[in-house]
């Protein structure tokens, strides 16, 4: 499943993923709080729906935004753990080693 989303929505799916999520809820978020002088745009949506498009936007954009700040990669580090990772900062860059797993530690 992992190699169709990286296919799919590139190497960083997930904030892809969660970035689409956060456009989607605040369109309905958006749309739930249209006044109804707008005319069309405000009646999307049917008036006894509203209340419920309110909630679920609302909660699904704060989640999806949590998640896509968890998610998001530092933009000065590059690179795997297999070979080292690339930072950079003002001085210059730097390869840090970074040891493997020991995965008998406890």
């Amino acid at each position: 499943m992992t190699n169709l989303l990286v296919k799919l929505a590139g190497p960083s799916y997930k904030t892809t993923i969660t970035g689409c999520a956060e456009a989607l809820a605040a369109t309905f978020f958006g749309l739930a709080v249209c006044p109804y002088e707008l005319g069309d745009v405000s009646t999307v949506i049917d008036p006894s729906w509203k209340p419920f498009f309110f909630k679920a936007a609302g909660i699904c954009y704060v989640i999806s935004r949590v998640l896509n700040a968890i998610w998001t990669k530092a933009t000065n580090v590059s690179g795997n753990t297999a070979t080292g990772q690339t930072v950079s900062d003002s001085k210059g860059e730097y390869v840090v080693a970074v040891p493997p797993k020991n995965e008998n530690a406890e």
